[in-house]
């Protein structure tokens, strides 16, 4: 997808499905949490190293909700094969080859220690910043960290993620086109 900042990504909920899901474990609605993640990420907008949400879109013709976000050409950092049974990599050196149950070799790849500590302290600096704004992730891991094509690391997908200081920011709303989420995201003019 592209937006008017250039390349995005695009994390689609539909909202039939999520009314009839279970809850996330923290007491909330499924939409209610979809909701937080949005006004959580508004917090950290300005936050180097945490991905950024440009904008919801709700669709009432298809009722689902669309977050865009900017695109990180890169990748995870590490993503899971089909059979989620092996961690590779995006970039790297390839250290071996395997073969798939469908018969596709896949390039198990990894980082250099000097590559590996890069990310790290890059993704902690996030986590850090984000900490101190009073906000728990709740969800890290290698295909939860991005990378760009420029080595910029960036840390995403706060679907779980919590406020432990300020715990009024976050309204568990149960519809997003409650005013939780009216600016600076929402637009409508899609539905």
């Amino acid at each position: 997808a592209r937006s008017a900042r250039g390349p995005a990504a695009v994390k689609v909920f539909g909202r039939t499905r999520l009314s009839r899901a279970g809850g996330f474990g923290q007491g909330l609605s499924p939409m209610a949490q979809v909701v937080n993640e949005a006004i959580i990420l508004g917090h950290l907008a300005d936050v180097p190293g945490v991905c950024h949400l440009q904008q919801v879109i709700e669709d009432d013709d298809v009722n689902e909700l669309f977050y865009v976000f900017d695109f990180a050409d890169g990748g995870a950092a590490m993503t899971l094969d089909e059979d989620n049974a092996v961690f590779s990599a995006r970039c790297g050196a390839v250290e071996r080859t395997i073969r798939t149950a469908e018969d596709e070799d896949v390039a198990i790849r990894v980082f250099s220690e000097a590559q590996a500590r890069r990310i790290m302290r890059a993704a902690l600096r996030a986590l850090r910043a984000a900490h101190a704004r009073g906000i728990a992730h709740r969800d890290v891991s290698p295909t939860n960290i991005f990378l760009q094509a420029n080595g910029e690391v960036v840390l995403g997908d706060f679907g779980v993620a919590t406020c432990f200081r300020d715990p009024a920011i976050l309204r568990p709303a149960g519809d997003p086109g409650d005013s939780a989420l009216r600016e600076p995201f929402v637009d409508d003019s899609q539905g």
